[in-house]
């Protein structure tokens, strides 16, 4: 996972505008970014859809397993995939399948019937605080990082953003080491 990690599969599309000004319209492209829906399957079984700009979707779908409780580490995770036996034209690739070192069939089966996603934050759908807080307690403050690299980071990542600066429209995400390094950057997360 590094920031030159680039996905597979555009994250914009070009569009035509019309700009209107004193009753004068204008024509002119603009780039927009791409949505499109993601099946995320555990064992072969469907446990929730989620819209996301394609790519890094195995990330996307160990990330959304680990926030709803069904994996809790790496290790946890036999294989992700893009599912092979998809059928629709409309569906290939938009589909992921993990398999699991040690699967637990009924929180799989627990998840097919009660999951919910939006396209907002991951904690978003959630119905009170503590319920995000005891699945995710706060982590104790362990480190210090200076004034002045904290103060580099938003240029970092800005730097870093291909899709907001062709469509002014998604937000990112970065891991930086201690010292302001870049580790890795993610768009539309």
């Amino acid at each position: 996972m590094n920031p030159s990690d680039a996905p597979r599969t555009p994250l914009s599309s070009e569009v035509v505008i019309t700009r209107w000004n004193d009753g004068q319209s204008e024509k002119r492209p603009d780039r927009v970014a791409i949505e499109e829906p993601l099946e995320i399957r555990v064992e072969g079984k469907s446990v929730a859809v989620v819209m996301r700009t394609p790519g890094h979707d195995r990330e996307l779908a160990a990330g959304f397993l680990v926030s709803e409780g069904l994996i809790a580490a790496r290790n946890d995770v036999f294989e992700i995939s893009e599912c092979p036996s998809v059928q629709s034209e409309e569906a290939k690739g938009n589909v992921i399948d993990v398999l699991l070192k040690k699967p637990d069939l009924k929180k799989i089966e627990s998840m097919t019937r009660h999951v919910f996603t939006s396209s907002s934050c991951g904690i978003c759908g959630k119905a009170t605080i503590e319920s995000v807080m005891e699945k995710h307690p706060v982590v104790p403050n362990k480190v210090t990082v200076s004034k002045s690299v904290i103060a580099q980071l938003p240029e970092k990542l800005a730097a870093q953003q291909k899709a907001f600066h062709e469509t002014g429209g998604l937000h990112a995400s970065a891991l930086f080491d201690l010292d302001g390094n870049l580790l890795a950057v993610r768009e539309d997360v």
